[in-house]
């Protein structure tokens, strides 16, 4: 997920530029694949797969604190060099991208096991910007509130999340700041950027002229059962008009395993369905960017783009970090808090506001206004960027 490495860019250099000499530890979904990447700066990979956290991280965690003799007598593996690490950590820096959000409770048991073991080992958590809330979910509720209130410091991603944090817990100071990913420039990126998909890009652009729009579809949106089946078909109908008035299309994915056909932080097979269901179009009005490997990359295409239509929230962040805008179809409160930092909230849209007759119209609306949408982004983003830097400066003062 390169929204996930943007924010673990962001907030390792921020790190390193306060404690040049900090060892990093992270705690990833995909600890063998990431111990594969190749990186820009060390960091140590431990595992934070589900099973791994549950079965061996956690209770391992609770026998460091309840007998370090004990534990200590375990032989060593990788999980024991995890506890070792988090013992010797000053903070776990909490860097979801959302965490403990209203419609989302298949996810809840991993928000909580991702920072209990720190919370029973006694090692300090802080919640860096992430969208949280709205908690009218009273299992959601109920949770959030016992684990939210043992952490140190909480960063909320915007005015929603940051009120919504704030009736949860009245007593609780709640800091707001942008996300962490404004902080950088996309090619700072922990990862690399591909040559290959530069020279595709380069190629490609330079085969025609007009508008670029880039199309950045999300596999969360298409999953069934969460928002509803419709949505290739909305995306495939927003490039059907795009390329009916005349504009240029990159079709790219912020999200990708490749090889893999599964669909969890992994957009190549919706390009794929969206590809054979656009198979007619004429194939040098759109590029398939499927070549996409890291954040970088990401940044590349977005610079070379004048508008974008996504769905994926660190898509919108990198494209308005470069002063490109967006027309989001999102699925949370989490697009429309951050556009209403430049101003441009009323450019979120949920999917159901892109019925079939719309579309062109909205298309058509939101292309005319890309002057003044150009102009609201450049007025807030060194604001924007400042805040999102400054929230780090938290570590310095408790750590």
């Amino acid at each position: 997920n390169h929204g996930a490495e943007a924010m673990l860019s962001a907030v390792t250099r921020g790190v390193r530029n306060r404690t040049p000499g900090a060892t990093i530890h992270v705690f990833s979904y995909y600890p063998d694949a990431d111990r594969r990447v190749d990186t820009s700066g060390p960091v140590v990979i431990h595992s934070a797969r589900p099973l791994d956290l549950v079965l061996k991280v956690l209770p391992q965690a609770a026998l460091w604190r309840i007998s370090r003799r004990a534990w200590g007598a375990l032989p060593s593996s990788r999980t024991s060099r995890a506890i070792a690490a988090l013992a010797a950590s000053d903070a776990l820096l909490c860097v979801a991208g959302v965490s403990f959000v209203d419609g989302r409770r298949r996810f809840l048991a991993y928000n909580v096991a991702t920072i209990l073991p720190a919370l029973v080992m006694g090692t300090p958590v802080v919640k860096l910007s992430q969208a949280m809330g709205r908690f009218a979910d009273a299992t959601n509720r109920a949770v959030a509130r016992r684990l939210l209130a043992r952490l140190v410091v909480i960063v909320a991603r915007g005015e929603v999340t940051r009120s919504a944090v704030q009736r949860l817990l009245p007593d609780r100071e709640v800091l707001a700041a942008p996300d962490l990913a404004f902080s950088i420039d996309a090619s700072d990126s922990l990862v690399r950027r591909s040559t290959l998909l530069e020279v595709e890009l380069e190629t490609w652009l330079a085969g025609g002229s007009g508008l670029i729009l880039g199309v950045c579809p999300s596999s969360v949106l298409a999953r069934e059962g969460h928002a509803s089946s419709s949505y290739p078909d909305t995306i495939r109908d927003i490039i059907h008009a795009a390329i009916a008035s005349g504009h240029r299309i990159v079709v790219f994915p912020t999200a990708t395993r490749s090889g893999s056909s599964g669909t969890h932080n992994n957009d190549l097979p919706l390009m794929g369905q969206l590809r054979q269901m656009l198979a007619d179009e004429a194939q040098g009005q759109v590029l398939w960017a499927d070549g996409v490997r890291s954040y970088a990359d990401v940044g590349l295409i977005v610079g070379a783009c004048d508008a974008l239509v996504t769905s994926r929230f660190h898509a919108m962040v990198a494209g308005l970090s470069a002063g490109v805008p967006s027309l989001v179809i999102g699925w949370s409160h989490k697009y429309r808090e951050v556009l209403a930092d430049f101003g441009l909230d009323h450019l979120s849209f949920s999917l159901e506001d892109f019925d079939a007759e719309r579309i062109e119209e909205r298309l058509a609306q939101f292309l005319a206004e890309l002057a003044d949408a150009s102009q609201c982004i450049a007025d807030a983003l060194p604001e924007v960027r400042r805040a999102a830097a400054a929230q780090l400066d938290v570590l310095e003062v408790r750590y």
